[in-house]
């Protein structure tokens, strides 16, 4: 994420648009909200097929949070956005993939008693475990 942002000194025409996923628990709302300070619109979690519609319909940056909680979430679906904004010249496209130690994650969701989204009646290890085979495509498209 090295570009200037939209309307700073040495912006270049491209808008900037920033999938922001990964682990549940690893922060990817912190990073929405430090993006939404440096002057990114953020959005978090809009379902995966306004995804095109939502880039078209502004000019500043642009921060979106997709995880497996996003409506009509499939890694596959997520990849194929992100290659069709990638594809656009109009856009500096860029994914961003938070990742924590399985250790921290754990204590964060005791921590909250909160239950994993993949794992809402098993252990939380269990919806780690899982959600880390499932985004492991999009980790490896991550910039």
């Amino acid at each position: 994420m090295s570009a200037p942002a939209a309307g700073t000194p040495g912006a270049s025409a491209l808008r900037r648009v920033v999938l922001v996923s990964g682990l549940s628990g690893a922060g990817r709302t912190s990073i929405l909200r430090c993006l939404e300070d440096l002057g990114f619109e953020t959005i978090d979690n809009p379902p995966l097929a306004l995804l095109s519609e939502l880039v078209a319909q502004g000019e500043r940056p642009l921060a979106i949070g997709v995880d497996s909680r996003t409506s009509g979430f499939r890694p596959e679906a997520v990849l194929a956005v992100l290659a069709l904004l990638r594809a656009d010249p109009r856009l500096a496209t860029e994914l961003v993939f938070a990742l924590a130690d399985e250790e921290v994650l754990l204590r964060r969701y005791t921590e909250t008693r909160r239950r994993h989204p993949l794992a809402p009646a098993s252990p939380v290890r269990d919806g780690i475990a899982a959600e880390r085979a499932l985004l492991a495509p999009r980790r490896a498209a991550a910039d």
